[in-house]
């Protein structure tokens, strides 16, 4: 009887503790790897254009990773070799190590990057879709207030933009072996902002 009870204490105790959360080596470990794909760049009614993009991540320290974006193929091949670094309390950074620092979120297999630049707001999303994909979209909106709305009686006043561009691609994870990808006729660089 009395260990019985103090089998109940100690279970109830585990039960009490709070979890640890990961670590974040833990939590880019599924993310690591070469990532293949198509940028599609997106217009009102359908895609523009259609561009080939890599995205590799690998562990360089404890703290850091490599996040090279990849823009093109064969003679139009861009390279952005950026770093990705843990921060205190869970978050992240994208150094463009040209000045540019860039705050990453995450939530769950999401991690979220809002920024602006050349009078533009831009919402970039990365997200793991399974074992071996990983999508990514960014939407851009004018910088500027175009229009107001609201603001009667308890109603708040809401300032609304126009969404002026829509970036997406689904990246499949390939073997670290596996050659560059083949020169594509329909490549080019995407337009400005490609983050």
């Amino acid at each position: 009887m009395l260990a019985s009870l103090a089998l109940s204490f100690a279970l109830l105790a585990c039960a009490q503790e709070p979890a640890r959360p990961p670590t974040a080596a833990e939590v880019l470990a599924p993310w690591h790897g070469m990532w293949r794909g198509e940028l599609e760049l997106w217009q009102q009614d359908g895609v523009a254009r259609r561009v080939p993009m890599e995205l590799h991540i690998q562990p360089t320290s404890a703290s850091e990773w490599t996040w090279t974006i990849v823009y093109g193929a064969g003679a139009e091949r861009q390279e952005r070799r950026y770093a990705l670094r843990a921060k205190d309390g869970g978050a992240f950074e994208i150094d463009e190590r040209n000045g540019i620092v860039l705050p990453l979120q995450r939530f769950a297999r999401r991690f979220f990057s809002r920024f602006s630049v050349g009078g533009s707001e831009l919402l970039a999303r990365y997200e793991l879709v399974g074992e071996s994909e990983l999508l990514y979209e960014m939407i851009s909106a004018g910088g500027a207030e175009v229009g107001k709305t609201g603001r009667t009686g308890a109603t708040p006043e809401v300032g609304t933009a126009p969404v002026s561009g829509f970036q997406r691609a689904l990246l499949r994870r390939i073997p670290a072996d596996a050659p560059p990808a083949a020169e594509s006729k329909k490549s080019g660089a995407p337009a400005e902002p490609k983050r």
